[in-house]
């Protein structure tokens, strides 16, 4: 079936929308991976053996665990961006669907 320019613009917007919210929930699964990585880093830095921990061995282990919760913090808010990319992507994504079933219904 051979569709309108109108018709085939909207079936172009909704490929190209679906497109771009698989890339935005990829990137979504690779920072929640890397988060879940973080958190296991952080939680292995508490097994260091007694005998290591002097001052600078404190200092430099709060400094580390730090950095960790940083990039968990920053992780977190992108993640949050990303996922209300996702969400008008894809209510977008629902009305050029709905434009298209209802034009393409009255078209034929």
């Amino acid at each position: 079936m051979k569709l309108g320019g109108l018709l085939n613009e909207l079936k172009n917007k909704i490929d190209q929308s679906n497109e771009y919210s698989n890339h935005l929930e990829i990137k979504i699964n690779k920072l929640e991976n890397e988060n879940s990585q973080l958190n296991w880093e952080y939680n292995q830095s508490y097994l260091v053996p007694p005998g290591l921990t002097n001052h600078w061995n404190y200092k430099k282990l709060y400094e580390y665990r730090q950095t960790i919760l940083d990039k968990i913090a920053n992780n977190n808010n992108y993640i949050n961006e990303l996922k209300i990319s996702l969400d008008k992507n894809i209510n977008t994504c629902k009305l050029y669907e709905k434009c298209f079933f209802f034009l393409n219904k009255n078209y034929y």
